[in-house]
């Protein structure tokens, strides 16, 4: 059993799967901006991440590349951002463990609005705090 700690430390580093190319190439080259990445689907406030301090760095390749695999991709990288810092502005980081399939590392940053242009404005202070790190 992995134990997890129930509470978010504010220095938690957080991790985006990143598994589109023109967001890897972006991240990069440093190019427009990653904000699409952090837009959660229509309808819904939560931004899912993975607790990359307890998952670890093969643990969360893991993880991602199933993902990415479920979705007839391929896994790059990750968007990683502090907690504290994704914790700001009305956000809230949850821990939200899944078991189908099991991933006790699972995590929500959640909006604190449906409205698209609002939740648009979000992701870009998200994406600006954040930083790209290869698989």
């Amino acid at each position: 059993m992995v134990d997890v700690p129930p509470e978010i430390s504010p220095s938690e580093e957080l991790a985006r799967d990143m598994s589109s190319r023109e967001a890897k190439r972006r991240a990069k080259r440093k190019t427009g901006s990653l904000f699409r990445e952090f837009i959660p689907k229509r309808g819904k406030v939560e931004v899912s991440v993975d607790r990359m301090t307890h998952a670890g760095e093969d643990q969360a390749r893991a993880l991602a590349e199933a993902r990415a695999a479920d979705h007839g991709r391929r896994f790059f990288g990750w968007s990683v951002i502090r907690a504290d810092r994704a914790n700001r502005n009305g956000r809230a980081v949850v821990p939200s463990p899944t078991s189908e399939p099991d991933n006790p590392y699972h995590a929500d940053i959640v909006l604190p609005t449906n409205d698209r242009d609002e939740q648009k404005e979000h992701a870009q202070e998200l994406a600006a705090e954040a930083v790209w790190r290869s698989a």
